[in-house]
């Protein structure tokens, strides 16, 4: 099974912050126990901190940064 994900987050109230806002772009694939995640976005980070405050690439400038992931499931 395939997944398509989009995540856009827009910047609701300018602090003065010099964000962009972030965009990303992800495939799951899954295989039995395991799902690969490939993304491809304008941040660097993974985590919230990270993609809320700090995404300063664009894509309109070539900044496109590519991730993955792999989750394997464990039943007991």
């Amino acid at each position: 099974m395939t997944h398509l994900n989009l995540e856009y987050i827009p910047e609701i109230i300018d602090e003065g912050f010099n964000n962009t806002n972030p965009f990303s772009i992800g495939f799951d694939i899954e295989t039995g126990g395991h799902v690969f995640q490939l993304f491809f976005s304008n941040t660097q980070g993974i985590a919230d901190k990270a993609y809320l405050v700090n995404t300063r690439g664009r894509w309109q400038d070539g900044d496109i940064f590519f991730g993955f992931t792999i989750t394997r499931v464990f039943y007991l």
